[in-house]
């Protein structure tokens, strides 16, 4: 979480505030009797060299991706867990463009999308992952946000 926090508030440097984002890499089990997952990050690799960014728009293009596969091949044992991108200004949820990507690049039922707004004060932070019926959970089945300035992760990350 700390190259990520470290990774937005590059991003609050620009006037206006651009959406930024990355890769989220690491494990997942799957609970075959159950029928779910449990995915877990381990590494956050920022999209450097986009094709777009402005407020409300993020594209990735092709250099990102490049760089995500990169590092996988380079960590034996490491999968693309998901994504994360922000919203600034326009809180967390996977909007129209969002649920396209994610269907197109992050198809597998343990891969998640994190989405954080950095104009809130908490870093209002939305967590989506697939349901059972395999669509996404999305902005209607929240009634809060998990505030990321209100963790001792963050507490710890300030005092350094």
């Amino acid at each position: 979480m700390k190259d990520i926090f470290r990774w937005v508030e590059q991003s609050l440097q620009g006037q206006p505030v651009p959406e930024t984002g990355g890769f989220l890499t690491g494990k997942f089990l799957h609970d075959k009797q159950a029928d779910s997952f449990v995915s877990w990050v381990e590494h956050f690799v920022p999209a450097e060299g986009v094709d777009y960014q402005d407020p409300v728009l993020l594209a990735f293009g092709t250099g990102p991706l490049l760089e995500v596969d990169r590092y996988l091949q380079a960590q034996p044992g490491q999968c693309l867990i998901g994504w994360f991108h922000t919203h600034p200004g326009h809180s967390p949820y996977l909007s129209a463009t969002d649920l396209h990507t994610h269907e197109g690049f992050f198809r597998e039922a343990y891969q998640v999308a994190i989405v954080l707004d950095p104009l809130t004060p908490a870093f209002d932070t939305g967590i989506f992952s697939r349901k059972t019926d395999g669509s996404m959970n999305n902005q209607i089945d929240y009634s809060h946000w998990f505030q990321w300035k209100h963790t001792d992760i963050y507490r710890q990350m300030e005092a350094n």
